[in-house]
């Protein structure tokens, strides 16, 4: 889509021109892949980890509930506006779409959506276990970095 496309969608749909990233890549109905949650308490907190099981991801994510929640309305038929809409219905709460945004852009970081991001990964991973045959599809090969524990946080 050109620049003058995506600036004509942006002004039909009355959103800001920064929004335009969303719709170039995707994101504006954001699809979860099959990731494993795990929930825990940390210091009186009901968290969950998230695990990628293909081991595409490098660690872990390590989120709230009401993140989680967010997350669990990302099944590809839902525009960011509706889960934003959905998310105050339940919980009362105002989020911002700058908000909701940027959780969208940590789970595409971590690669645990259905996008160009997820999918450029994927290749290169699958380039690499072409290429060197020992490696398995299964995270337990590397070290996992970032944090000591190899997990990321959004909270919320």
């Amino acid at each position: 889509m050109s620049a003058a496309a995506l600036n004509n969608l942006c002004n039909r749909r009355g959103l800001p021109l920064a929004s335009a990233l969303w719709y170039k890549d995707g994101m504006e109905f954001p699809k979860i892949r099959w990731i494993d949650a795990h929930p825990f308490i940390d210091e009186g907190r009901e968290m969950v980890l998230l695990n990628d099981a293909e081991g595409i991801m490098e660690g872990s994510l390590i989120v709230s509930k009401n993140i989680l929640f967010i997350i669990s309305l990302m099944d590809g038929s839902r525009s960011l506006r509706e889960i934003q809409a959905e998310y105050v219905r339940n919980s009362g709460e105002l989020l911002y779409m700058e908000r909701l945004e940027e959780i969208v852009a940590a789970m595409d970081q971590n690669y645990l959506l259905l996008s160009e991001n997820y999918r450029s990964r994927l290749a290169s991973f699958k380039a690499g276990l072409r290429t060197n045959p020992c490696k398995k599809a299964c995270p337990c090969w590397q070290e996992l970095p970032g944090q000591q524990d190899g997990s990321s946080r959004i909270s919320g």
